[in-house]
């Protein structure tokens, strides 16, 4: 189980932050899309070692895709929160706040 989860973090940047504003429902959610990908690209390069991709026989009209931004607010304000987490400013005006009231 561990080596199982060792391999899942190291493909997928989303499992190795820390899950803040995640319930528990969210990651299982996440856990489970990470093992599915997984086992989709283990089985796509297991049956693609004998085969070589030729870039000039793409055609350019593939169409292209759709991406959703701002689909999961509250990923918004995660991410906010991070950003505020990480901020030296305000960090060191609550750390001198912290001074002045000790």
């Amino acid at each position: 189980m561990e080596r199982a989860f060792g391999v899942l973090l190291a493909h997928f940047a989303i499992i190795r932050g820390p899950a803040r504003n995640m319930n528990k429902a969210e990651l299982g959610m996440i856990m489970k899309a990470c093992a599915v990908l997984h086992n989709m690209i283990v089985k796509d390069e297991r049956d693609s070692f004998d085969l070589t991709f030729d870039y000039d026989d793409v055609e350019d009209n593939t169409p292209q895709p759709n991406v959703q931004r701002d689909h999961y607010p509250c990923y918004a304000a995660y991410l906010r929160k991070v950003a505020e987490i990480h901020d030296l400013a305000l960090y060191a005006r609550l750390q001198s706040d912290l001074v002045e009231e000790i």
